[in-house]
């Protein structure tokens, strides 16, 4: 059984901020920032961090890692997080996204395992030009099927990650939770589903697109946790207010 808090599991984690936008995301930076073990910029992710703070709380937000094939990073901000001491990382692949080749860099050196990360958080990974939200979704399979490392993708108003086959339960007692979410198998079938805590739970369901799919689902009024049971990967993704 794997137990979930995503929320409150951002202590210890990994940040990793991506080349987007953050609409309202770099209130979680600079409240959770000392939660997060490990920082990490993804190439454009360093201007995205940089732009988000002023002259005089910049200091404050240096990333450990700054990571990617350096394309999209402004001049001026690399060598401002150079000096303040990030590790610049080049990583020149073309044949996979700087996101997977980051993750990759740090499972590679591992500093996942020597920082016993449990996690990682990729913020603003749902924003953007649709492909790249695909691309981001198509890590969380590639990456979980590699790794036993579980990747969540953070926008201003929802959280993804991926279940694996099995049994789950998911903390959602946090405060933060809107209340809507959904279960949704992306590319494959989902033979089998059962959940308990939702307003329309499901009972040994199968899920396909173009099929039945739980998407705009609610939590249960009440519910402390919810409990998944899936014979195949699905997306679970939910509502939040860190940002309200």
């Amino acid at each position: 059984m794997a137990v979930h808090n995503p929320i409150e599991g951002m202590r210890g984690a990994c940040l990793i901020v991506l080349n987007s936008k953050l609409y309202g995301l770099e209130t979680v930076i600079k409240a959770k920032w000392r939660d997060f073990a490990v920082h990490v910029c993804v190439d454009g992710g360093a201007n995205t961090l940089f732009d988000a703070t002023d002259i005089i709380e910049r200091s404050t937000y240096i990333p450990t890692y700054v990571c990617g094939d350096l394309d999209s990073i402004r001049p001026e901000v690399l060598q401002f997080y150079q000096q303040k001491g990030s590790k610049i990382v080049h990583l020149p692949n073309q044949n996979a996204t700087d996101l997977i080749k980051t993750l990759d860099y740090l499972m590679q050196h591992e500093i996942f395992s020597t920082n016993q990360f449990s996690s990682a958080y990729a913020l603003n990974a749902l924003w953007g030009r649709f492909d790249h939200t695909l691309g981001n979704i198509s890590t969380l399979y590639s990456f979980a099927t590699s790794h036993n490392i579980p990747i969540y993708l953070l926008s201003e108003d929802s959280l993804v990650f991926l279940l694996q086959p099995g049994r789950h339960i998911i903390k959602v007692d946090t405060g933060f939770e809107e209340g809507h979410c959904g279960l949704v198998p992306v590319g494959l079938t989902c033979k089998s589903c059962s959940t308990t805590g939702l307003e329309w739970n499901l009972e040994r369901s199968s899920m396909e697109m173009g099929k039945l799919v739980s998407t705009c689902n609610l939590l249960k009024k009440g519910a402390t946790e919810v409990t998944v049971e899936n014979s195949d990967p699905v997306l679970w993704t939910m509502s939040h207010t860190l940002i309200s």
